[in-house]
């Protein structure tokens, strides 16, 4: 990963500024001009909040999202900031990263953040 958001600051810039595209899984917040929220180009801040379960479950979520962006920046250039919110859906389907990676490439389409299958 490039970077990570950090501030509370960057994040609520991103909600409130940035296209958001929503999936079955995850909800993906894209901006692409991150210049002025002081953070590293490229930061991604991944969110799993108490409705998506106890402790557990949220780590094994925020793991399924990096290692499904991971996978996904091997065959994409991703641009801009991002900010992945899990649902709870993620871990109640049992849902696996490279299945996370299809649903999360078609929302970051959406979003500009990356180009069409044939980039």
């Amino acid at each position: 990963m490039k970077g990570t958001l950090k501030s509370r600051r960057a994040f609520q810039h991103i909600y409130e500024h940035g296209r958001r595209a929503i999936g079955a899984h995850v909800v993906v917040f894209a901006i692409a001009d991150p210049t002025d929220i002081g953070e590293e180009t490229g930061a991604v801040g991944i969110v799993a909040r108490r409705k998506v379960g106890h402790s557990p479950d949220r780590s094994r979520a925020k793991r399924v999202l990096r290692a499904a962006l991971r996978e996904l920046r091997t065959r994409h250039d991703v641009r801009g900031h991002l900010v992945l919110v899990s649902r709870r859906a993620l871990i109640e389907d049992g849902s696996r990263s490279t299945e996370i990676a299809l649903e999360l490439e078609r929302l970051l389409e959406q979003t500009g953040s990356i180009q069409g299958a044939g980039s």
